[in-house]
């Protein structure tokens, strides 16, 4: 009979392989720990299928990984994160996709542990709730940062302005609150800038005139007010 499971030992004869494409396919189950035994490995993509249940933390033993897309499947994270916290341990690590998972809870502080080569972090989609880790602020690296669709709340004043490379920020549907912090207008090289259906408030800041490169900007369903600058 087939299996749609990817077999339990996938990781243990295939000691070259640099890159593994399994996305956009009808596979469930669990990921199998055998993988994080390709020490060559540098770029798994598994986004896209049913697999479900906790992230392996033998992915932390791949540190040639530079991409790993786990989006739109139904994974899990322990209750200590261990497989978020595994992943710091790779150093070549740019592109973190977890998005429209199943992950519950707080984000880690470790997430300020990651590379200082990673560009993209997607978590948006999931169930995270608590406030974002002032520890994110040492990302300086990044590019884009996804975390929309989620319970996050409080303020964002302690991180923001400290991504100063980043391109694409999406916060949409959440619940963070207060006036947007003066230190965002420190992020000019944003392109799009999504803050939508958040409870932030206040006037709309004049710094927002400093974001030039803006090609999107959503800040709707906010209590903002008063004189658009």
């Amino acid at each position: 009979m087939l299996s749609n499971e990817l077999p339990s030992n996938i990781g243990d004869g295939l000691p070259n392989l640099q890159e593994l494409y399994l996305h956009n396919n009808m596979y469930r189950g669990q990921i199998p720990t055998s993988l994080g035994n390709v020490s060559g490995l540098g770029r798994l993509e598994l986004g896209t299928n049913n697999l479900n249940g906790e992230i392996t933390s033998s992915l932390g033993k791949l540190l040639n990984l530079y991409n790993l897309n786990l989006q739109q499947n139904n994974l899990e994270a322990s209750q200590s994160w261990e497989f978020f916290n595994a992943l710091t341990n790779c150093t070549r690590l740019e592109i973190l996709s977890l998005a429209e998972n199943q992950l519950y809870g707080a984000i880690p502080d470790t997430i300020g542990n990651f590379s200082s080569t990673i560009t993209d972090i997607l978590l948006g989609g999931n169930k995270l709730s608590g406030t974002v880790p002032q520890s994110i602020g040492k990302l300086g690296s990044l590019f884009t940062l996804g975390l929309e669709y989620n319970n996050l709340t409080g303020t964002t004043d302690e991180w923001i302005g400290k991504l100063t490379n980043l391109q694409a920020l999406n916060l949409q549907m959440n619940s963070f609150i207060g006036p947007l912090p003066s230190s965002l207008g420190q992020l000019t090289q944003l392109i799009e800038l999504n803050l939508g259906n958040n409870k932030f408030e206040g006037p709309l800041p004049p710094f927002l005139g400093q974001l030039t490169q803006l090609t999107r900007l959503n800040l709707g369903n906010n209590k903002f007010e008063g004189p658009i600058p």
